[in-house]
């Protein structure tokens, strides 16, 4: 049929990850000249004027290695170090989070800036297509609960000694959560401060624990541990 004489074949003399993108910026940049750039040629290299081919049927990509070259101001250049790592947030097309590792932080500054050069050796695949994009460099990460300010509680214990009789207090951070039918209090610890909300860890593990899921008591008066709550 004249659909299946439209169909033809292209040998490749090496094996490689095939991209059906070939829009100019083969002849401009290689990875061997990324760490040539400034922020002053890297914005020049932006901003020219490039044409795809569209008389070629792709490209192939012999390396598994894809990197991204970003102008940043000094003091946040000045955070990273080469080796390290640094997560980076895509968003767009290609919406994910990516660990990378910095290859180059350049000595050049230009511009109250200084090109950094970043590399991952994962996702080659869904990124032949990507050039220009918007990112986030994630510099921290905390882990834990996030809970609304209302719902911590101090709670105020009393222990005597048994020999002298003496009374200690003791306040415990936590937050009274509603299990089977009755009001638990389960102790945590502070991992951030947001502007209305807290990210926070358990202290206790097992069934004490507070979990993901958990039925959090953020408003409430008299409330105490092993108060039967009705509602």
């Amino acid at each position: 049929s004249n659909q299946s004489a439209a169909i033809g074949s292209v040998v490749a003399p090496v094996s490689g990850t095939f991209s059906a993108s070939v829009d100019g910026y083969e002849d401009l940049i290689s990875p061997s000249g990324l760490a040539t750039l400034t922020p002053v040629t890297l914005d020049e290299l932006l901003s020219r004027s490039v044409q795809e081919n569209a008389a070629l049927p792709g490209k192939l990509i012999t390396g598994t290695s894809w990197y991204l070259a970003m102008n940043l101001p000094v003091e946040q250049a000045a955070i990273l170090r080469e080796g390290g790592q640094i997560a980076v947030r895509f968003s767009g097309d290609f919406l994910r989070d990516v660990d990378m590792l910095v290859e180059t932080v350049g000595q050049i500054e230009e511009g109250g800036e200084i090109t950094v050069i970043l590399s991952s050796d994962r996702h080659l695949a869904q990124t032949t297509l990507l050039r220009q994009q918007t990112v986030e460099l994630i510099y921290e990460s905390y882990s834990g609960l996030r809970l609304p300010t209302l719902a911590l509680r101090m709670r105020t214990s009393v222990n005597t000694d048994a020999e002298t009789e003496e009374e200690t207090t003791t306040q415990h951070l936590g937050v009274y959560a509603l299990v089977a039918g009755r009001v638990e209090f389960k102790p945590v610890e502070i991992v951030l401060e947001g502007s209305d909300f807290y990210i926070v860890q358990s202290t206790l593990t097992g069934s004490a624990a507070l979990r993901g899921g958990d039925e959090v008591i953020v408003r409430g008066t008299d409330l105490y541990h092993g108060k039967l709550l009705e509602y």
